[in-house]
């Protein structure tokens, strides 16, 4: 690690000693920290210093803080604190440890009964968030976070509601911007449309998918071909994604929460958990509680969680999803209103 960033040792507000750089994305630089009193783990998060000058990137990064500090919920990693240092805007949020379910997808799809634990739990965070009028806009593997915990099981949490965007915030800093990952992308996302919940929803059908099939519903060489996919291609049904595998009404709820129209999907994470307890049978015979009283989940595959997340390569692979992402549906953008204009 490079020891001339000048972040390195500092202590924010009496409170936060920066530990080391363990992460980067679009808006912002993530630093693993320790609240100095309690010697308890913290992630502390900076705008990008070429940003920290602009008005506007400094009230959207505070539009964020406000958005996930809102959050209280087991399955959101949430704000803990802000701050300014140096005139550089932070926030504090919950160091989350475990393995990203991309980490865990990497060695091939789940068993359904474990897939929709983890969905269930995504869903009920999402219910939460969008109770608040918030909503992630970036749901992918990469971003949900899976932990053992004693007497509990399998954990979920969310991580990344830095791309949030608040139902009420009616704002230039936030109105058809074009932000997320292609391949979980929404087709009003891909176009800079309106959102809501239901975009959010769009994108656990992906995640759905890609849990039971071990591949997206939707590929392509190139980001823009994978936003065409979600504009105009019906997805693929999971039995043709993996052959010989049964799922039954796992497909109708993929194929709902997947459909072009908002409408035509789920109208809120509640109905779509509802519909995810129908199609596995959870609602008809909900799995026996532990002897803890907590209910017992699927066991996790055999992988070497003992290994710290691996921050860096998410954040990598973050950052490059999230800015093409930005400039190749924009291009799509401006493609659609030329069509519209010369109509």
């Amino acid at each position: 690690m490079a020891t001339s960033d000048p972040l390195i040792g500092a202590v924010l507000d009496g409170r936060y000693r920066v530990v080391e750089r363990i992460a980067e994305g679009a808006m912002g630089v993530v630093y693993r920290g320790e609240r100095t009193k309690l010697h308890r783990a913290v992630a502390i998060k900076f705008l990008q210093a070429e940003l920290a000058d602009e008005p506007a990137r400094r009230q959207r990064f505070e539009i964020e803080a406000r958005a996930m500090a809102r959050l209280d919920h087991p399955h959101c990693a949430a704000v803990i604190d802000v701050g300014l240092h140096a005139g550089m805007p932070f926030v504090v949020m919950d160091y989350v440890r475990g393995v990203t379910l991309r980490d865990v997808l990497d060695h091939g799809p789940l068993e359904p009964a474990r897939a929709v634990a983890i969905l269930r739990q995504v869903l009920s965070g999402l219910a939460h968030a969008h109770e608040l009028g918030i909503f992630h806009r970036d749901i992918k593997p990469a971003n949900v976070m899976l932990a053992e915990r004693t007497g509990l099981g399998e954990q979920v949490r969310i991580l990344d509601f830095g791309l949030a965007r608040l139902r009420d915030q009616e704002s230039a800093l936030t109105a058809g911007i074009v932000i997320g990952t292609p391949s979980y992308m929404a087709p009003e996302q891909c176009t800079g449309g309106l959102i809501d919940g239901r975009t959010d929803l769009y994108a656990c059908g992906v995640l759905l998918f890609e849990m039971l099939t071990g591949g997206k519903p939707f590929d392509g060489d190139q980001a823009i071909d994978v936003l065409r996919h979600h504009l105009h291609s019906p997805p693929p049904r999971l039995d043709a994604a993996r052959p010989g595998a049964a799922f039954g009404p796992l497909e109708d709820v993929v194929a709902r929460a997947l459909a072009k129209a908002p409408a035509d999907r789920f109208a809120s994470a509640a109905e779509m958990a509802s519909a995810l307890d129908a199609a596995s049978g959870a609602a008809a015979a909900p799995p026996p509680p532990s002897p803890l009283g907590a209910v017992a989940l699927p066991p996790p595959p055999p992988l070497s969680v003992a290994t710290p997340w691996n921050a860096r390569a998410w954040a990598e692979q973050h950052r490059r999803e999230v800015t093409i992402a930005a400039a190749i549906a924009a291009i799509l953008l401006i493609g659609v209103m030329a069509r519209c204009a010369g109509a």
